[in-house]
Parts: C-alpha cells; sequence; structure tokens
C-alpha cells in the first residue's frame, strides 16, 4: 500500500509538471538569443539573468555549446539582460518588454576583458519572434488604457485586429459587446479567421474564461485592470485546445515595488445623445462608471514586502439607468369591442361574424385581462412607442497577490469577481411597466488562480497552476 501511494504521488507530481509545460506560455513571454564574441564565434557556458526592473524579479539562464539560450515564463513587463563569462566584458542590455506568449530575441556580443567591465546597452528587443509561427497581435498597455471605448468593455479592442471581426449572441443578430453582461447568453463573441463566434478559447491568466452551457466568453476585469491581451488568430501550438477559433489571451496587472493608482469615472447622459429616429422624445439615459485601483509592495507592521511581495487591486462599478424603445402594434378601443373594420370569420362556423362584430359572449376572460395591461396605440397607424426602463447594476474587483520566496520559486494569486443585475428583463413587453409581467436576472462570474513556479536550473523549470471559474446565469 505504501508503494501505491509513492507511486501517486509520483504520477500526480507529473502531471502537474506536464499540465504546466503546456501552459507556461499562456500568460508568460521567452527571452532568448546568441550569445557570440567579436569576431561571431559562440560563446557558450555564458551566464544570462533576466531582471524584471520593475520588482526586481530575476531569472537566470546560461547559453549552450552553440551559444544559445533561452529563459522562459517570464511574466510580462520591462527586462534588464546581463551577460557574463570569464575573459570578457560584462553585456548589459536594458529597455526589453517581455510581452504575453511572444518570445523576444536579444542577441549578446562580448569583447574580450574583465568581467568588472561593462558594456551597457539600451535597447528593444528583436520584433520579429522567429521561434514561433503562430499568428497574433499583441495589445500593450498604453493602448489598453488610452483607445476609447464605449462602455468599457477590453472585448471592443478586438475589432481592431486583423482577421478578426464581431460576433452575434443568442439574444440579437449583431449585438456587439455589452457594457455589462446580465446573463451568459449575452456573453463576448468575437469571429476570427472565418470561425463562429462560440469557438474560442478565452483565457485570463490562464483560466478558461468561457461559460459551458453557451460556449460565449465570460467578460474580463475593466481595462484598468488588464496589463497586456494577444489575441492568437492562426497557427497556435497544441497547447491551446478545446476551441476552432481564435485564442484570447489577457493578463491582469501586478504590483511593483511603486505605488500606483488612479480613480476614474464615466458618464454618458441624455442631454448629449440624439433622439431616436422613430421616438418622439429621447430615451432616458444616465451612465455611470466608476471606480479605482492600487498597486504596489505590501508593507505590514513588521514585514516590508519590497522586493518579495506585491499587490493589485481593482474595483469597477456601473450604474445605469436606461429606457429601451419598444414599438408593437396593439389592438385600438373599437377592436377591443370587437368591431373589426373588414369581414372576421368565426372559426367555428366558418363564416364571417355579422357587422365585422365578435359577440362580446365569445371573449375569453384571461384575454381580457392580458389585453387591459397592453396600452393602446399612440400613432395614428395603429403603432404604439413605449420607452421601457431597464435598470442595471454591476459591480467588480480584482485582487491579486505576488510573491517571491527566493530567486527559484515564485507564487500568484489572482482573484476576480463581477455580479450583475438587470431589471425588467422581459423587456420586449410593455406589460411589465403596466403592472403586468416583469422580472429581474443576475449575474456571477467569479474565478480564481493559484500559480506556483520553481526553478531548478537553468535548464529545468516546473510550474503548477490550479484555475476555476463558476458561472451563475
Amino acid at each position: 500500500m505504501r508503494g501505491i501511494r509513492i507511486w501517486a504521488i509520483a504520477l500526480v507530481g507529473l502531471g502537474l509538471t506536464l499540465v504546466a509545460t503546456n501552459l507556461s506560455a499562456q500568460t508568460t513571454g521567452t527571452i532568448y538569443g546568441q550569445v557570440s564574441d567579436s569576431s561571431g564565434a559562440a560563446v557558450p557556458g555564458a551566464n544570462i539573468q533576466a531582471l524584471n526592473t520593475a520588482t526586481t524579479l530575476s531569472e537566470k539562464g546560461i547559453s549552450d555549446a552553440l551559444g544559445t539560450y533561452r529563459i522562459s515564463a517570464l511574466p510580462p513587463g520591462p527586462y534588464k539582460i546581463t551577460v557574463e563569462h570569464a575573459g570578457f566584458e560584462t553585456y548589459v542590455q536594458s529597455g526589453i518588454t517581455v510581452v504575453v506568449n511572444e518570445n523576444a530575441r536579444v542577441d549578446a556580443t562580448l569583447k574580450i576583458g574583465a568581467v568588472t567591465q561593462v558594456v551597457s546597452v539600451t535597447a528593444a528587443a528583436q520584433s520579429v519572434d522567429t521561434q514561433s509561427s503562430v499568428v497574433g497581435t499583441t495589445v500593450d498597455d498604453l493602448r489598453v488604457e488610452a483607445m476609447p471605448l464605449n462602455g468599457r468593455n477590453l472585448f471592443w479592442l478586438t475589432q481592431l485586429l486583423p482577421g478578426v471581426g464581431m460576433g452575434a449572441s443568442a439574444t440579437a443578430v449583431d449585438s456587439g459587446f455589452d457594457t455589462v453582461t446580465t446573463t451568459a447568453r449575452s456573453g463576448a463573441t468575437f469571429n476570427a479567421s472565418g470561425a463562429r463566434g462560440q469557438q474560442n478559447n478565452i483565457q485570463l491568466d490562464g483560466t478558461w474564461m468561457v461559460e459551458a452551457m453557451y460556449n460565449y466568453g465570460v467578460d474580463l476585469p475593466s481595462p484598468d485592470a488588464i496589463q497586456e491581451f494577444r489575441a492568437l488568430t492562426n497557427t497556435f501550438n497544441a497547447e491551446y485546445g478545446r476551441s476552432a477559433g481564435g485564442i484570447f489571451l489577457a493578463v491582469t496587472k501586478s504590483g511593483t515595488n511603486q505605488f500606483h493608482g488612479s480613480l476614474f469615472e464615466y458618464g454618458r447622459n441624455t442631454a448629449l445623445n440624439a433622439r431616436n429616429f422613430f421616438s418622439t422624445t429621447k430615451p432616458y439615459l444616465r451612465q455611470n462608471q466608476f471606480g479605482g485601483n492600487l498597486g504596489g509592495p505590501v508593507r505590514l507592521p513588521g514585514y516590508n514586502g519590497r522586493d518579495k511581495t506585491f499587490f493589485f487591486f481593482n474595483y469597477q462599478a456601473a450604474r445605469i439607468r436606461q429606457q429601451s424603445l419598444i414599438t408593437m402594434f396593439s389592438p385600438n378601443a373599437a377592436e377591443r369591442q370587437g368591431v373589426f373594420p373588414s369581414a372576421i370569420t368565426d372559426p367555428t362556423t366558418g363564416k364571417p361574424f355579422a357587422n365585422n362584430t365578435i359577440p362580446a359572449s365569445r371573449f375569453d376572460p384571461m384575454a381580457k385581462n392580458i389585453e387591459a395591461l397592453v396600452p393602446l396605440p399612440t400613432l395614428a397607424n395603429g403603432e404604439n412607442i413605449t420607452l421601457l426602463p431597464i435598470p442595471i447594476n454591476d459591480g467588480e474587483y480584482t485582487a491579486k497577490i505576488d510573491h517571491e520566496f527566493s530567486a527559484s520559486s515564485r507564487l500568484s494569486f489572482r482573484f476576480y469577481r463581477n455580479k450583475s443585475e438587470q431589471g425588467n428583463l422581459e423587456g420586449g413587453n410593455v406589460l411589465v411597466q403596466n403592472g403586468g409581467i416583469g422580472s429581474t436576472t443576475y449575474n456571477l462570474d467569479q474565478t480564481v488562480n493559484l500559480r506556483y513556479t520553481t526553478v531548478f536550473s537553468p535548464t529545468l523549470m516546473n510550474e503548477a497552476e490550479f484555475s476555476q471559474l463558476r458561472v451563475d446565469p
């Protein structure tokens, strides 16, 4: 029995290693390159260090017999590369940006000299990824924060990417991306490379953000909580399974050694809108989205987490008071008394009713009660135009903790929760505002992600991850 337990533990460890290997590229990036001397000859055995200049996170590598090196599982951010080898001057290159699911190439040319001598270079990494055949586009934090987004739904930015178009939800032919998702059937969809909108794989920090019933995407946190995202549209690796469409990878922000925070308020108002062509008045609208975020090192009494422990927290709320324009042709006063302008046939005899009038004795009591809730036509052509109130409340928050136990061991934990409610979802029915049928719907998205990374040597690394998604439509 003891032997079985040992084997079971070994198999679990192997499974975590395999899973970690498959997931390592989903939320991180890679720096690789060639180390050579002034003559172009390969320099094996060079020590390479990748240092995150925002958090001092450090990963090490070593060049092989061909002079090549590769440092994987680097969280996105700014980096500095240091290359050292006995008999050569130390090579330092800063200004390197690592983005999610991309390979940044940094080649180093060493000059003969003492290790204490340093050659510093400030330059970006090679922008062409020569290590992967994936076709995709990265939207960095600058564009995420600077691009105008009506409703602050991050998925709108997918429309700027080549090969990506807007998908249709189950509730509309072309609904776009809602400010607030109030049911799973109104989740985000987009068409990538001609695939259906329900065939995408959307991930947040490695967590699969697609609900299982309709296969629609789950809304991501507000743009203030997203560091960057990458959309893969073709020839992506086998690690991204479970979909035939595009792959959407988003990474939440992390804290750094400097405190950073912001407050925001976005509003829309009826006074700034134009009148709907089919309405005699402007539909009422008061839309407010507000919140803030804060990130930095963890500092507690007796503990200073600088260079070790970092936090990030983001909150956003939405309060929408709006009216939906409903048009319908309802029975006029004469028709409600059974009097019609043309012949109407008795279904029991197949003959027209006398004087085109249905006798009151033939009226169904339940139908009359329902009819009393339906307003009379407001236009001469028999059409009724109604502005139906549909209030929406939404609140979301994202919390993330990163901790470095040592130079070879680090832990990351992220929690995201979004709950919304919408009143009068039977919205196409004017019975709601007349005291009839009505309801309030709720939608809850909640996800947890836990990742533990261990570097055993410059050529051996393990990454174990646990993630969970809960969707209550």
